[in-house]
């Protein structure tokens, strides 16, 4: 597998509800609030699976975000 990492902005009322999701999910991410009012997370996927749940967890709420392809996983 490949480590994907996935940039998001989420509206700021949305903050701990996504940043929930993700933990409860075992994603790996971190997040900084208040960047005008919408917070900006940064997902990191080792595997085809985390990075599929990750993206239905931005979709669910409507997020805006892309994904790129960090290095090769050993």
């Amino acid at each position: 597998d490949k480590l994907w990492k996935v940039e998001a902005t989420v509206p700021c009322h949305l903050t701990l509800s996504v940043h929930r999701a993700l933990n409860n999910c075992g994603i790996a991410h971190n997040y900084i609030e208040g960047v005008g009012s919408h917070s900006i997370f940064n997902i990191y996927c080792p595997t085809q699976k985390e990075s599929t749940k990750a993206k239905e967890i931005m979709d669910k709420y409507d997020a805006k975000y892309f994904v790129s392809e960090s290095k090769t996983l050993y």
